[in-house]
């Protein structure tokens, strides 16, 4: 985390983060790729999963009472046109 977080820094260049850590560049490369797609999962994702949601409030049950909501509604909205 530190080679990537450093990589980022406008004072410095990859090719010194590479002497600095004796790393190939390549590896810098992939590793800022890694961290700009999905950085910022790695750190909600985990706070996500650890939570303790109450029973039928998970973000997957939610999703799933919307939809089902939203269902009804289309078909209330289709009866009352009729």
């Amino acid at each position: 985390m530190q080679v990537v977080l450093e990589s980022f820094q406008k004072n410095t260049t990859i090719e010194e983060i590479c002497r600095r850590y004796d790393l190939a560049q390549s590896v810098v490369h992939k590793w800022r790729k890694t961290f700009r797609d999905k950085g910022s999962t790695i750190f909600i994702g985990e706070s996500v999963r650890k939570k303790k949601w109450p029973a039928g409030q998970s973000p997957d049950e939610l999703k799933r009472i919307i939809g089902s909501v939203t269902v009804e509604n289309e078909i209330l909205k289709k009866a009352l046109g009729r």
